[in-house]
């Protein structure tokens, strides 16, 4: 199935925005689709736990990482470009030295960190936490929509919350992106009307600029990012935390 191009009117009706300012943990059981769907996926989560030094009873490294493997529906070629682009999204949460290459690596850079920092700082007593959470919310007309989030403590003012949306041609494993989405033609017109929307929603007077408003668009103009989440419910559209106001802008 070829993707179609809608045109700004079509989509300006369904679309939202939201800014990701939630830290809450978000993790789903091990899932299996169902047949029906156009790809034949399974989710699986490693877990892992490091009980502290001065008090075994208590695990002072928690880690959960879900990770998505296709089983039918597409060319193992093709399943294996989705899974190694949801694998490099999982690699790049990790900072460590040690580039991970699969879930195992960042457990054992997490916990060495761990250990380490604990050796240094005798008192040291903060627990540390780290959920990696797949969920599949489009899995039809050739079409795999996948949203990550990523949740992390490893010390700190607060815990930190990261949502991220992929979609895939099942066909190809290309990810598709916003512009395939909308007519070349109206996407002038789909930025202006998105601009509206996004100004409406959080609540930004006419005539205030976004830098006034306490945000960080380049030049201070409005852009649309390609993290978006397209389904039938609409087109919903996440700003990440940081990635255009501070923390507590939410």
């Amino acid at each position: 199935m070829m993707l179609k191009n809608y045109s700004a009117a079509a989509l300006i009706f369904a679309i939202s925005f939201a800014c990701q300012n939630d830290p809450t943990p978000e993790v789903v059981k091990e899932e299996t689709a169902p047949v029906a769907d156009s790809l034949q996926y399974e989710i699986k989560t490693i877990a892992s736990n490091l009980p502290c030094a001065k008090d075994s009873s208590k695990n002072c490294v928690e880690v959960k990482i879900d990770e998505l493997f296709i089983q039918k529906g597409t060319s193992k070629s093709t399943a294996s470009k989705i899974e190694g682009t949801l694998r490099k999204a999982l690699s790049e949460t990790d900072n460590s030295d040690a580039a991970p290459r699969k879930p195992n690596d960042i457990i054992t850079n997490l916990e060495k960190e761990y250990t380490q920092i604990t050796k240094d700082m005798k008192d040291y007593d903060l627990s540390w936490e780290y959920i990696h959470n797949i969920e599949v919310y489009l899995n039809e007309n050739n079409l795999l929509g996948c949203s990550i989030y990523n949740y992390t403590f490893t010390g700190g003012a607060h815990p930190n919350g990261f949502k991220f949306y992929y979609t895939f041609a099942a066909d190809k494993g290309t990810q598709v992106k916003l512009t395939d989405l909308i007519n070349p033609k109206k996407f002038t017109e789909f930025k202006a009307l998105a601009e509206k929307q996004f100004r409406e929603t959080r609540e930004i007077e006419e005539g205030q600029t976004f830098e006034e408003a306490g945000y960080w668009f380049e030049n201070d103009a409005f852009a649309l990012n390609n993290n978006f989440k397209y389904d039938a419910k609409g087109l919903t559209l996440l700003y990440n935390q940081y990635e255009i106001a501070p923390y507590s802008e939410g």
